[in-house]
Formats: C-alpha cells, sequence, structure tokens
C-alpha cells in the first residue's frame, strides 16, 4: 500500500498494471463484481471478494488468486484493505460501505474503476426510465457509421470488461444507473445524457435528493467541449444541467431549441452549432411510443458528440454516405443492429426482441461522393428521396417495411 501512495494522489488515469499489489475487497458478487475481482487480479492486486449471500460458486475467482469470503460480511473484512470496490446491488447503507467511509477507505463502483484504465472515449446515458433503449441505440448508431462501439455497464456488459478487451472497441456506449454513479468520482463522459427523473429506489439512497445528485454525476467532470444532453421537458433534469460543466444540449420530441435537438414536420433535427441538420425520420422508427421518440433523439446527441474526424455519414459536416457498412450491417444480417431492439423503455422491464426499421443516419448531400443508389443498395427496402427545400437537407430518407 506504502508504493501506491495515499488515495487523494492516485491517478485518475493509469494501466491495469498500476494496481499490483494494491489490497482490494470487492464487495458483491454478481456480474460486475466478478468482472471487477477478475480484472484485479489478473492486473496483481491482491483481491478479496466478498458477498452476502452464503452460497456461491467461486471456482473461477479463486483460478484468479482471488480470496472470497461469503455471507454477512462486516467492517472487519476491511482490515488491511486499501481499496473497497462495490457492486451496484449494494445499498449505501450496508456495513462495509459505511465502515470504508469511517476509515477513509476509498469507495468505488466498478464503473469507477473501469474509467481509471479506459483508453477510448466514453459516453453515457442515465435516467428513470428509457436509458437501456437509449444506450443500445447509440451504440448501434456508432457501429452502423463505422465506429466499432459496444453497449456497456448497467445494460448487463460489466464496463472493466468492454474497456479491457482483447480487441477493445474504438467507443463504449455506457447505460449508468445512479448505484453506479453514486460510487463514481473520476468518470469523464464525452457526452453524458440525462433522460428524465422521477421517484425511485428509494431503498437505496438516502431520498430524492441524493438520488437526483447521484443522477447529476453522469455530468461531472466534464469539460467545455462535452455534450451535457438533457431532457429538456423535464424540470428537475433541466433545472440540474445549470451546474454542469459542459455544454449543455438539450432534447425533446417538440421543436428544438437553439443548440439542441428536437422533432419538426416528422423529422429528426439537431440545431447543435456545426451539427446542423436532419437526422433521421420519425416515420422509420418502429419502436412504439413517444417515449422512444425521444429516446431515439437522445441517442442521435450522444451519438454525435464525439470528437470531429470520426466517420459519421450522417452528419452535415461530413455529408458524403461511406457506401459500406460494417459486418454486423445490413449486408450481412439484412438490418443492422439498431434495427432490432431487445431493450424496452425501462432497464427494469425487459421485453422480447423485435425486428423493426431503424432510425436513418444523415443522408448523403448533393454532390457528396456517396449517392442515393449505394444508399439504397445497402440498405433492403430503402428509399432515398428529394428532402424539401427548407434549408437543412438535400436529402431525406424513407423507409419500408423489412423483408423477413
Amino acid at each position: 500500500m506504502a508504493s501506491h501512495g495515499a488515495p487523494d494522489t492516485w491517478p485518475a488515469r493509469c494501466p491495469p498494471g498500476w494496481f499490483a499489489g494494491l489490497p482490494v475487497l470487492v464487495a458483491g458478487l454478481g456480474r460486475s463484481g466478478r468482472a471487477a475481482a477478475r480484472h484485479l487480479a489478473d492486473a496483481g492486486a491482491d483481491v478479496v471478494a466478498c458477498d452476502d449471500a452464503p452460497d456461491l460458486d467461486t471456482g473461477e475467482l479463486a483460478a484468479f488468486g482471488v480470496k472470497t469470503h461469503l455471507g454477512p460480511a462486516g467492517p472487519a473484512l476491511l482490515d488491511g484493505r486499501a481499496l473497497l470496490v462495490v457492486a451496484p446491488g449494494l445499498p449505501e447503507a450496508h456495513p462495509l460501505i459505511q465502515g470504508a467511509r469511517q476509515r477513509g477507505v476509498p469507495v468505488w463502483s466498478e464503473i469507477e474503476l473501469a474509467a481509471r484504465v479506459a483508453t477510448m472515449p466514453l459516453v453515457g446515458v442515465t435516467g428513470t426510465n428509457g436509458k437501456t433503449t437509449t444506450t443500445e441505440l447509440a451504440a448501434a448508431m456508432l457501429t452502423a457509421s463505422g465506429v466499432q462501439a459496444v453497449a456497456a455497464g448497467n445494460v448487463g456488459l460489466p464496463l472493466i470488461d468492454a474497456v479491457l478487451d482483447r480487441h477493445p472497441p474504438d467507443a463504449v456506449v455506457v447505460e449508468l444507473s445512479s448505484f453506479q454513479l453514486r460510487f463514481s468520482w473520476t468518470l469523464r463522459l464525452e457526452a453524458g445524457a440525462w433522460l428524465n427523473f422521477a421517484a425511485d429506489h428509494l431503498d437505496w439512497h438516502p431520498g430524492l435528493t441524493a438520488y437526483a445528485e447521484a443522477k447529476a454525476k453522469v455530468w461531472a467532470n466534464q469539460g467545455p467541449d462535452d455534450w451535457s444532453v438533457y431532457g429538456a421537458d423535464d424540470p428537475v433534469v433541466a433545472a440540474n444541467v445549470a451546474d454542469a460543466p459542459g455544454t449543455p444540449v438539450p432534447f425533446t420530441t417538440g421543436r428544438a431549441a437553439p443548440g439542441g435537438l428536437g422533432l419538426e414536420a416528422g423529422v429528426a433535427l439537431s440545431k447543435v452549432p456545426g451539427h446542423e441538420g436532419g437526422l433521421w425520420r420519425a416515420a422509420a422508427l418502429r419502436l412504439p411510443g413517444r417515449h422512444n421518440l425521444a429516446n431515439a433523439i437522445a441517442a442521435s446527441g450522444v451519438a454525435m458528440a464525439l470528437p470531429p474526424g470520426w466517420p459519421w455519414p450522417w452528419a452535415p459536416t461530413r455529408p458524403a454516405w461511406p457506401g459500406r457498412w460494417p459486418p454486423s450491417g445490413p449486408g450481412r444480417t439484412g438490418w443492422p443492429p439498431w434495427a432490432r431492439s431487445a431493450g424496452s423503455s425501462s432497464s427494469t422491464t425487459p421485453r422480447p426482441p423485435t425486428r423493426t426499421p431503424p432510425p436513418a443516419p444523415w443522408p448523403p448531400s448533393h454532390g457528396s461522393s456517396g449517392s442515393p443508389g449505394d444508399a439504397t443498395r445497402a440498405w433492403t427496402s430503402t428509399t432515398w428521396s428529394p428532402g424539401r427545400p427548407t434549408g437543412w437537407s438535400g436529402w431525406c430518407w424513407s423507409g419500408r417495411r423489412p423483408r423477413s
């Protein structure tokens, strides 16, 4: 522990090897806790893992050299530990968390651990409802644009697994619950979206104020060039964005505000400076409900926020259609990943996968190196048609039901 110094001197970004020799307690052996324990042990940390459940299979962890303790855990497990990494299932009132705070032992979520070792851009989504759908849509939009992106975090794949994959993605879209955000300290998102807010999880948080404060951490550590995407129609979210250090980007299913995203004449529209233009037709989004229109508009904002120079076929700053799709796109499966959604308007209410047409990428403008014909061939049952002379779009997209 001495070689790592005091916790307040630990680096906000470091390679996994920095944790070698650090005595860590990982509490909670669900998917994210197990992933954190494995990666820490693989990096050379001295890992003890515990869970209140008395009977769990810990053979996989033992193979990595992780020592385990099963059954109710008290603060004595913190003896000699320099760091506590907690799974999102542990409430803030848990004896281990309270004991760590009393002893001055840092408490991290698995998200915080992953953020410290990540080497690629991270964008993220939180909210009481709709965050799974929005996360999956944003990841699929990026992938369909030629950026290899994955959805991780609360959506299922632990973020630590995503960022330390042997073949790491170009970017990660992170679904973030308030539990995960509560104990995240250095997480910086190039785009952080807070969709909405409603009374929930009060069995975990001390109260509504603490719940809102945890959600607002989706914008913590942002710089002025990062995007703070927020649901403009939610009064709690809109009030909190005033303290966000990033660039506020409101979204709504009504008319887009200056600097924001909205829906006009049936077209999702961006008025974000440098990214002005139409994005996709609402009729092409077959996910039912106006809440899913809001989710898709928010997802567009998250995906658009990555640095300039990325291959955006649908951005006005780079209007040319590349004439190709990644291996998971229509050329292989008939439809890109965002044509199917296994999520729902709430991550806690899963529904069976459906096969639906996608929100369309920004189409090529007149004079671009791509052509409507290229796009039509890339998409099954898709047509391009001249857009109205509104000044923001040379081409508009229209889609028909996919062939089965």
